[in-house]
C-alpha cells in the first residue's frame, strides 16, 4: 500500500471555504448597491413633471430572497402610468367617461370645459432604460472589484 500526506490542506480548505462567503456576501452587497443605484439614476434623471410625487416616490427597488439564500433585487416603477412616462404616448382623443363634459385647468390657469379633447400626445424619457443601464454598470464596477480582492487573497 502506498500514503501519500500533503501537509497544509487544511489552511487550503479554509480559505477556499472564506473565499466562496466573501463571493456570495460580496455579490449580495453588489446587487444591491446596484440596484438602489438604478434607482436614484431613474428618478435623478426623469425629464417629466412629477405634480403630486407619487412617480418618483413609488420607483425602488424590492428585495427578496429565493432558494439556498439567493438575493435578488427588482426596479420597479409599479403605476400604470409609468409606462407612459418611459415610452410615451400617440396622439389620442379624450372623452368624459363618468359625466357629460371634460373638466381641467389649462397651463394657463384657466378652469376649461370641453366635450372631447384631442391630446397631441407625449414623447417618453426612456427613465427605465437609464435605471437599467446605470444597474449594469455599477454591478459590473463592484464585482470587478471584488474579483480582484478575492484573487489577491490567493496571492
Amino acid at each position: 500500500m502506498f500514503t501519500v500526506t500533503i501537509e497544509g490542506l487544511e489552511d487550503v480548505a479554509r480559505k477556499w471555504s472564506n473565499s466562496v462567503r466573501e463571493i456570495h456576501d460580496g455579490t449580495t452587497d453588489a446587487v444591491i448597491h446596484a440596484a438602489d443605484a438604478g434607482v436614484e439614476e431613474g428618478k435623478r434623471s426623469a425629464t417629466w413633471t412629477d405634480r403630486t410625487g407619487a412617480a418618483r416616490r413609488t420607483i425602488a427597488a424590492k428585495r427578496g430572497v429565493k432558494a439556498f439564500g439567493v438575493t435578488y433585487v427588482d426596479m420597479v416603477a409599479p403605476l400604470f402610468y409609468h409606462r407612459y412616462l418611459d415610452a410615451g404616448t400617440r396622439p389620442h382623443e379624450i372623452l368624459p367617461v363618468r359625466a357629460r363634459f371634460l373638466r381641467f385647468h389649462a397651463r394657463d390657469g384657466t378652469l376649461v370645459f370641453a366635450k372631447r379633447v384631442w391630446h397631441p400626445g407625449t414623447k417618453g424619457d426612456g427613465f427605465a432604460g437609464k435605471m437599467y443601464f446605470k444597474a449594469q454598470r455599477v454591478l459590473r464596477a463592484e464585482l470587478e472589484a471584488l474579483a480582484a480582492r478575492v484573487c489577491a487573497k490567493w496571492g
